[in-house]
């Protein structure tokens, strides 16, 4: 047996090779992430398969894990056997993935709990998607919400631009305020404002900031994007996430490979 199984599920270690994947899954997840875990702490919760009466199982809750094992030269998975008929198999399967889709993060306690451990295992944290750009684009945001939280947020502070030779100099946006409503939920209190004058998507796109951390040397430069609706903002996460795959574009970050991408594609 080739596997990373805790001693404590070792009993409930099935053969690879039995187990056939949920018909019609509706779930996509990231193998490569749930690889990088496995390879880092084994396998700490069991899969939930279904018995076919013939020595083959159906996964009813796992499937990505047990592609992950494949991808790692495992041999065994620890699973729990349900043995309720083809539909009740199915709503459980639905029902597990859509608990887990209405879960939510506190983000306060996240960037805590990450700055605790992720210089410990930056591989690690770079292939479940923490990568250098964006813990600092973390960095930005606990910043912003620690300025807002204090009242003394005055809005984000525009790049500074430095221009080739012959090339003119862009003129930096003005500095939008910020604006709090004291009566609205905890997580929407601040919003940026762009003044009367000014037009609001521009200064949205117009800029962000630059920040970094001398002990962690992570700097990167914030661009936020105006999305026009949802399939934008869905085409942009899915360009994101094929883009850290073995695609072709070298680097190690995130940021690495949206640069050589840009550099394949485009004279700038």
């Amino acid at each position: 047996m080739t596997d990373k199984i805790h001693e404590s599920l070792r009993d409930l270690a099935l053969p690879l090779d039995a187990l056939q994947p949920l018909p019609g899954n509706p779930r996509i997840g990231n193998v490569d992430a749930i690889a990088a875990s496995y390879d880092e702490f084994g396998q700490l919760k069991p899969v939930v398969v279904r018995p076919n009466g013939d020595g083959t199982y159906v996964i009813i809750a796992g499937n990505h894990q047990v592609e992950a094992c494949k991808r790692l030269g495992w041999t065994h998975i620890a699973a729990v056997q349900m043995t309720d008929d083809n539909e009740r198999s199915v709503a459980f399967a639905l029902v597990d993935n859509r608990v887990s889709d209405l879960g939510r993060t506190d983000q306060a306690l996240l960037y805590d709990m990450l700055n605790d451990v992720v210089e410990v295992y930056p591989m690690l944290f770079d292939a479940v998607g923490w990568d250098d750009f964006e813990m600092s684009s973390f960095d930005a945001q606990m910043e912003s919400v620690t300025e807002v939280s204090k009242g003394t947020a005055a809005g984000y502070v525009p790049p500074v631009l430095v221009s080739r030779p012959g090339d003119p100099m862009p003129a930096a946006p003005a500095l939008p305020p910020v604006e709090i409503d004291e009566d609205a939920d905890e997580d929407q209190k601040a919003r940026f404002v762009a003044p009367a004058q000014i037009d609001q998507r521009a200064a949205a796109v117009g800029g962000a900031s630059v920040t970094g951390q001398v002990a962690t040397q992570r700097t990167s430069f914030q661009y936020t994007i105006v999305f026009d609706d949802a399939d934008q903002m869905k085409q942009w996460w899915d360009f994101l996430r094929w883009l850290r795959g073995d695609v072709g574009y070298e680097g190690e970050t995130i940021a690495a490979k949206l640069t050589a991408f840009i550099d394949a594609h485009s004279n700038v």
